[in-house]
């Protein structure tokens, strides 16, 4: 410590390190010098007892905070002092230690990463934009946003404290931050970039980068945050309501960038996702990234809500009130994950595999002189899993994107939250990958040709008769069973991919249909259809070299899927279904014959859906993608 320990201290003196004494059980770290000067002294005490154990804000948050104001002025004493507390308080270990590295931290969960946008921007830009603080305002409120500000504040002068008085450090501890040593930053930069090398400040439509990378050297960036509703009231897309939360809902989002193109994937637990153009638009106006380069689906687990409006034309399952306010919770979450992934973008590399996986089934049955939903064993089925690997330039998983065929209804009718077969084969990926790498890799899930797929097992009973317990304990290890079938699969195809690049351009576009409306027949209660001429049926593509990911607004069947890979002029041709809306189910022309379940749920009339499907991004492939089949 630069100062000298007192000759004697004065009756202020003393009585202020009684009182912190009292609080804290003794005088450490900057309340030392603080001794100096007891009258501010003591108040900076006061408010740093409240901001650090009082304040608004949750513990957890407020730990965060305290380190994040610890990570940009390098005063490793708060850090050691409370990077323990922040992890016992529930902020994931990874990212502090990234955070500690100076890298972009990555939080998963929505409100931290909010937080670390605010605070980044405040302490390093010294403004706030406005859509960061209308964020922050809609997470912490406007007591625990001046909180917010106080404590940062408060943690500031601290940090200042100790590092100008050089207060000395643990001496059994590691030195927390790999560039500082001692009281020097050892690579002597002056001007660190905003929020440790994250690029928060961005005009209104404009991408902010330092530097750009060279075109066609690839970036990827991925999150995953928890969008589990913390009321479940009239979120039950279906008659019912949910009781309870078995397993947790997350959105995962993959932001790629090749140096000329910016392209989001983003994938959420949810059984669908109506129109969601108000937020590809709200994505490009905040990070720049184009609409129609956005591509949203839903991993169809019908245990779990249904975020944004219903298409006009389509058949789909109509929110309420708190529907509506539940998607723009999510919206918001989206918008922060998409933040945090582009911050955490770095060098990529990408391949691509397949395999195969035997947990679906064709599901419309002809039984007892009628069509019906069931198991037709002998139906059009499509068992690839398709895997998409990104991994660092080092061989270390980033992310993998899945796409597969197959309704995530293993335990609908159990009447609890679940992410149910989608989510458990992720959960074991991601699970996988930190124990074998260490990292947090995210398994994105994006349905494929699901229309026409069920799994091979599942709850068995019929809508509205509630399970016994044993009943639920079996659909639930039926999930984790067809969900670990799944997910081993996955992980060795990435394994199996043994040629990764870097040097990836991609090309991404959109367009829409208008087909003429077919009214739904025989469709649940719930399913919503406005009375109007034309349904928009919405086409996407995002192609990665001669690897199209191909997108289609709704519940697409087998045997469409199969024409568009015979006609398409890239051999690997992926396609995912509910891509940026679901206006209802899109079965094949020949299926019109039969009273099957995915005709009567189809709001396109014959003769349209099949070919605007095939046609339609066959045309994106050949207009955005040069040469011939891959």
């Amino acid at each position: 410590m630069r100062l000298s320990p007192p000759d004697s201290m004065n009756a202020e003196q003393a009585r202020l390190r009684a009182a912190i004494t009292d609080r804290r059980g003794a005088v450490r770290g900057p309340f030392e010098a603080l001794l100096r000067s007891p009258r501010p002294g003591e108040l900076v005490e006061e408010l740093s007892t409240y901001c650090a154990r009082e304040s608004a804000l949750p513990e957890r948050l407020r730990e965060l905070a305290l380190l994040i104001v610890a990570r940009h002025f390098d005063a490793q004493h708060s850090w050691l002092a409370h990077v323990g507390k922040a992890v016992a308080a529930g902020v994931d270990p990874a990212a502090l230690e990234r955070l500690a590295r100076d890298e972009p931290p990555g939080f998963g969960r929505a409100d931290e990463a909010v937080l670390h946008r605010f605070a980044a921007q405040a302490l390093t830009d010294h403004f706030v934009d406005d859509d960061t603080y209308a964020a922050a305002l809609a997470e912490f409120g406007e007591q625990g946003l001046v909180d917010l500000v106080i404590a940062l504040g408060t943690f500031t002068t601290l940090a200042l404290v100790l590092n100008t008085f050089q207060m000395d450090l643990p001496p059994d501890r590691e030195p927390p931050f790999p560039d500082v040593r001692g009281f020097r930053r050892e690579d002597h930069q002056d001007n660190r970039p905003s929020a440790q090398g994250e690029p928060l400040t961005v005009p209104a439509t404009v991408t902010a980068r330092e530097e750009p990378p060279a075109s066609g050297r690839l970036r990827a960036g991925v999150t995953r945050t928890d969008i589990t509703p913390a009321d479940l009231t009239g979120l039950h897309p279906m008659p019912g309501s949910f009781s309870g939360v078995h397993d947790p809902l997350f959105l995962r989002a993959l932001y790629l960038d090749d140096g000329e193109i910016e392209v989001a994937l983003v994938s959420l637990d949810l059984i669908e996702a109506g129109d969601i153009t108000p937020l590809r638009e709200r994505i490009e106006r905040e990070l720049g990234i184009p609409a129609d380069h956005v591509v949203i689906t839903a991993t169809h687990t019908h245990n779990a809500p249904r975020i944004a409006d219903v298409s006009p034309g389509a058949l789909a399952h109509a929110g309420g009130p708190e529907s509506f306010a539940y998607t723009e919770i999510v919206y918001d979450r989206v918008v922060a994950a998409l933040h945090e992934a582009r911050a955490g973008a770095r060098p990529a590399r990408f391949g691509v595999g397949s395999g195969t996986a035997d947990v679906n089934v064709n599901r419309e049955e002809y039984a007892d002189g009628r069509w019906t939903l069931g198991r037709d064993p002998d139906g059009p089925s499509d068992k690839t899993v398709w895997v998409l690997k990104f991994e660092s330039e080092h061989g270390e998983p980033i992310a993998v994107l899945v796409t597969y065929a197959v309704h995530s209804t293993v335990v609908f009718g159990t009447g609890e939250i679940s992410g149910d077969l989608a989510g458990a084969a992720c959960a074991h990926v991601e699970r996988t990958l930190r124990e074998e790498h260490g990292t947090d890799a995210v398994a994105l899930w994006m349905p494929g040709a699901l229309g026409d797929q069920a799994p091979r097992i599942d709850l068995g009973l019929p809508f509205g008769v509630a399970p016994t317990e044993r009943q639920r304990a079996r659909a639930y290890a039926a999930m984790d069973a067809q969900g670990l079938i799944v997910g081993t699969e996955v992980l060795r195809v990435a394994d199996r991919i043994g040629e990764t690049s870097s040097d990836v351009r991609i090309r991404a576009g959109q367009r829409t249909v208008h087909c003429p409306v077919k009214a739904g027949h025989e469709v649940m209660e719930t399913m919503r259809q406005e009375a109007v001429d034309t349904v928009p049926l919405r086409l996407a593509l995002v192609a990665l070299d001669d690897v199209a990911l191909t997108g289609v607004s709704g519940e697409v069947v087998t045997e469409v899927y199969r024409r568009l890979q015979a006609e398409s002029p890239l051999a690997r041709t992926l396609l995912v279904s509910l891509a940026n809306d679901r206006i209802g189910y899109l079965p094949d022309d020949a299926r019109f014959d039969r009273p099957v379940h995915s005709v009567n749920g189809c709001p396109i009339a014959r003769g349209h859906a099949e070919n605007a499907i095939v046609d339609g991004l066959v045309d994106l492939i050949t207009g955005l993608v040069s040469g011939g089949r891959g």
